[in-house]
């Protein structure tokens, strides 16, 4: 968390050149750094369990950096043990499975 002193007439709707709020381009000061953490469902591990038990392999796919990832498939069971080949970054999971097709309702195929 941040806070900056403004004038009145200033513009907070206003961005600059990237197009980012101008308001944050300079002059913030700190005054806390915030974590949060959702908790895991407690089924969760326990349904990742009965998966591994029926020989059913448990993936997750998550958007959140590989650091985050890695902690919560720990958390969830999903992940045991260590090693770069069980957790990687979208683009390299894409040239793993060949890339990503998309495709649309209503587009023409060639």
């Amino acid at each position: 968390m941040s806070y900056r002193n403004l004038p009145a007439d200033f513009d907070i709707e206003s961005k600059d050149e990237q197009e980012n709020p101008a308001v944050e381009a300079e002059g913030l000061v700190l005054i806390a750094i915030v974590g949060i953490k959702d908790p895991i469902r407690p089924d969760v591990p326990e349904s990742v369990e009965k998966c591994k038990q029926a020989w059913i392999k448990v993936r997750m796919v998550t958007g959140d950096n590989t650091i985050t990832a890695r902690a919560i498939a720990e958390e969830c069971h999903i992940l045991e043990g260590d090693g770069p080949e069980r957790v990687m970054e979208g683009d390299k999971f894409y040239n793993a499975v060949g890339g990503m097709v998309k495709v649309c309702r209503g587009c023409k195929r060639p």
